[in-house]
């Protein structure tokens, strides 16, 4: 069926939902928060998040954004994210650093 994932608990249409949870929280609370398990949200971060850049998505890098996050409170311990856009518009990873 094309609104389900082989193995999967949870239907195609709810993996975004719980993506969007994540902005701003972990992956234990969106677990707890959706009653899923933390293996459950890991599974749906695998599909989606690649772990290498296909870089022949990209024609050009006219925009290349970049943000700070804190692993932790106070000083030293951050994961800077480079970004970009594409032409369609979607919004791509390029590394965290």
């Amino acid at each position: 069926m094309p609104w389900y994932e082989q193995r999967s608990l949870q239907t195609r249409a709810y993996e975004p939902h719980i993506l969007l949870s994540l902005v701003n929280s972990t992956v234990t609370d969106v677990s707890i928060k959706e009653s899923i398990s933390y293996e459950a949200v890991m599974g749906m971060i695998n599909r989606y998040v690649s772990r290498e850049v296909n870089w022949s998505e990209f024609e050009d890098l006219e925009v290349i954004g970049t943000d700070e996050i804190a692993l932790e409170k106070g000083h030293g311990n951050f994961i800077t994210i480079v970004s970009t856009r594409l032409s369609n518009g979607k919004n791509r990873i390029l590394g965290l650093l």
